[in-house]
């Protein structure tokens, strides 16, 4: 299937636009895989993007939309911390992408980032795992987001 804008997304833009999140996000699971940690500088960067999408305009500049996703993915990110279902790390990664897809895009990756995360949790779980790196799991949510739905 061709990926198409979301809406409020350049058509032009779109491919540095999805690639650049993707990429901050791979990494930021590899660092997870590798450390069991995600540095602080991954939701950085992803926030930063996410203003720099705008103010350079490879997306509309809907700056209530950006506030929006960012705190619902606050939101989300704290409660599943909190929960014990995320990592600090992985919470502060659904900022990032809160305030890069707002609410609506939050709310379609969440769902593809739980359903990556459950597969790998019951998986690693029958392997005999006692703990699931998560990160991952939300950079392979927010791909199938981007290109599934």
């Amino acid at each position: 299937r061709l990926v198409q804008a979301p809406p409020g997304w350049s058509c032009v833009s779109l491919p540095t636009a999805l690639l650049v999140p993707g990429l901050i996000l791979v990494a930021a699971g590899i660092v997870d895989l590798k450390t069991r940690e995600i540095p602080h500088v991954f939701p950085l960067l992803l926030l930063g993007w996410a203003v720099a999408s705008r103010v350079f305009e490879l997306q509309e500049p809907r700056w209530a939309e950006f506030a929006v996703g960012a705190v619902l993915g606050l939101v989300v990110g704290l409660m599943a911390f909190r929960a014990g279902h995320l990592g600090g790390g992985d919470a502060k990664l659904l900022v990032g992408l809160g305030g890069l897809l707002g609410p609506i895009g939050l709310l379609v990756a969440v769902a593809w980032i739980a359903l990556v995360g459950g597969l790998v949790g019951l998986i690693a779980k029958a392997r005999g795992a006692e703990e699931v790196v998560f990160g991952p799991a939300i950079a392979v949510g927010y791909l199938l987001a981007v290109f599934v739905t």
